[in-house]
């Protein structure tokens, strides 16, 4: 019957139909591009935010290993004297505690990062075992001895490198898996 139709109308009655067809077929093809692009937009804020906070908490998390660091050097040589020696060592403490806090967070974050998450794991059972080994050498810290923080850092030389270099790792992880999402999404 349409076609009928069409074939009783006049030329230019076919053409304002064809044209307005071709508008409403563009109106909608732009209406869902838009919805699209809104979309696609959304997620990549959400990406941005969420890669933003996982990488400012392995910075932080960072930081704090690295404050903790210091507060143990801090101990061995400023802790002949016993009030600066449970200062420092108070620190340290507070500092390896906030490293933790940090690390736990970053790893509830990484959970649809896998590489990331494990990399972040790894690092934790590094600073767990790093407490441990720092705890251990302060056994053997002796005020009264001639060179009391040489004997206890000869125990602990460089142990603090394998968590340093993981939360590095981290950090690169998260980048990489930003970029890869984003660009999914630019893809899409």
């Amino acid at each position: 019957m349409l076609r009928v139709h069409l074939g009783a109308m006049n030329i230019r009655n076919k053409f304002v139909l064809i044209l307005g067809l071709a508008l409403a077929i563009n109106l909608i093809s732009g209406f869902y591009t838009l919805h699209t692009y809104r979309d696609a937009a959304a997620r990549s804020d959400r990406i941005r935010d969420h890669s933003f906070t996982v990488v400012n908490t392995s910075l932080s998390a960072q930081v704090h290993f690295k404050k903790q660091v210091q507060e143990w050097k801090n101990v061995l040589l400023r802790g002949h004297e016993t009030d600066l020696y449970n200062r420092y060592l108070g620190q340290f403490y507070t500092e390896e505690r906030q490293t933790r806090e940090h690390i736990g967070k970053l790893i509830r974050l990484l959970e649809h990062n896998s590489e990331a998450g494990e990399t972040a794991r790894e690092f934790l059972d590094a600073h767990q075992r790093l407490g441990g080994q720092y705890r251990q050498a302060l056994g053997l810290f002796r005020p009264e001895s001639i060179a009391p923080h040489i004997d206890v850092d000869l125990e602990v030389r460089g142990i603090d490198r394998r968590p340093t270099d993981l939360l590095d790792r981290v950090v690169e992880l998260a980048h990489q898996h930003k970029a890869q999402r984003l660009e999914g999404i630019g893809e899409q």
